[in-house]
């Protein structure tokens, strides 16, 4: 098709499009004649079986009505075809703009959106970012443990706050291999450094991908972020209003920036658009696929039935596969990196 018409592309932004687009006449003849013939089927002309009436009178009674089928099945799908040509990613609707239509001279239009673009990938070997060491000191240990003798005490009802963790009360919590405070110490050091394991992990990975957002030289649609921040806020307000609060006068009484609160959504929702775009182009880029048993595996792990029945549907089956292609990919970038 590509033959049949010519088009210019202009950036009005870092993410937004306006592509003109000049479609020959001869071609724009031909969609012409196909929209005649399509809807010349639903014209009856006194006198005339259907399908045999003379063409001028049935284009006299279609009038416009046959540019506006040939205009409307052109627009998207050349479109459609030099978006894909030029790897652009809209996001959101294609908004079209009439500019000339004639038999001379043809078709000319131009449509706008916002896109991603093509996304460059960096070279993932070469990213630096440093993973935190995770240590934990005997005071987060002694401060996990008074806290367990506070909630003991509390469930108890005992008033005494002096006493101090003995033997017997470790051996008495029932932790597998705990039978004495030393013991009870050893434990919960083990839980703190596998939790802060898990966090240095998740962080390291996360700043991993942003790392790599910024090489790639990712552009976020505005009209993505928006989207988060309309959503943000509309959550916000519907757990205020849920507690029986006036929404105005709990940010007035709290005295609660909305502006601040918006700029922190809005460095959120950058954050999370940039890496999610990332990522799928990593699972595009290198054929990342999730199957029926990878999904049946997260769902197996669910225990909550009401939680179950809410992911075992299309749109749960579908949010849990995107969660796997996103750890995919982020489990390659990974291996790709070198420590520092």
């Amino acid at each position: 098709m590509s033959d049949n018409y010519t088009y210019e592309i202009e950036n009005l932004t870092d993410t937004k499009y306006k592509i003109s687009v000049k479609i020959k006449k001869e071609f724009f003849a031909e969609q012409k004649e196909k929209a005649y013939n399509k809807l010349s089927k639903t014209v009856e002309v006194k006198g005339f079986r259907p399908g045999k009436a003379p063409k001028n009178v049935v284009e006299a009674k279609l009038g416009a009505s046959i540019y506006e089928e040939a205009i409307n099945a052109l627009f998207p799908s050349v479109a459609l075809e030099i978006v894909r040509k030029e790897k652009l990613n809209p996001v959101g609707q294609l908004e079209y703009h009439l500019e000339k239509v004639s038999e001379d001279d043809g078709l000319q239009y131009h449509f706008e959106f916002e896109g991603i673009g093509e996304v460059k990938l960096p070279d993932f070997s070469k990213l630096k970012v440093r993973k935190e060491k995770a240590e934990v000191t005997a005071k987060e240990v002694d401060a996990v443990l008074e806290d367990m003798l506070k909630q003991g005490k509390e469930k108890a009802k005992q008033e005494d706050k002096k006493n101090k963790p003995s033997d017997e009360w470790a051996k008495n919590l029932k932790i597998d291999g705990v039978e004495d405070v030393k013991g009870l110490k050893k434990v919960i050091e083990e839980q703190l450094k596998h939790q802060k394991e898990h966090m240095a992990e998740d962080k390291y990975a996360a700043e991993l991908i942003d790392e790599a957002v910024k090489k790639a030289g990712i552009k976020i649609p505005e009209i993505l972020v928006e989207k988060e921040m309309k959503a943000r806020e509309e959550g916000y307000k519907k757990r205020i209003e849920e507690l029986g609060l006036e929404y105005e006068t709990f940010l007035k009484t709290k005295k609660v920036n909305l502006e601040d609160l918006k700029k922190d959504w809005k460095e959120e929702a950058e954050k999370r658009i940039g890496r999610e775009i990332l990522l799928i182009e990593v699972a595009k880029k290198n054929e990342i696929k999730v199957n029926k048993e990878d999904v049946d595996a997260e769902l197996a792990v669910i225990q909550d039935p009401k939680l179950k029945a809410q992911y075992d549907t299309e749109q749960g089956r579908n949010f849990i596969a995107s969660v796997i292609i996103q750890q995919k990919a982020v489990k390659l970038i990974k291996d790709q990196v070198k420590s520092v």
